[in-house]
């Protein structure tokens, strides 16, 4: 069985990892924008697949400078 997390709970763990909040909006909505479907309209819930997509989106992405 694939575990599912809420949004808020990914998100968390991607911002504790070290990534930018934008930049995992980014990803899921890229996400969302190319199919991902939920049940539950009022909370969007994330498989342990799609957030290694979102992680690999995030890994790839150029690092801002600064």
């Amino acid at each position: 069985m694939t575990t599912a997390r809420t949004y808020q709970e990914f998100v968390s763990t991607l911002r504790a990892e070290g990534h930018d909040q934008a930049d995992i909006d980014a990803a899921i909505g890229s996400l969302i924008d190319s199919g991902i479907t939920y049940a539950d309209e009022d909370e969007l819930y994330l498989t342990e697949d799609e957030v290694g997509v979102i992680r690999d989106q995030l890994a790839n992405s150029p690092i801002p400078e600064g």
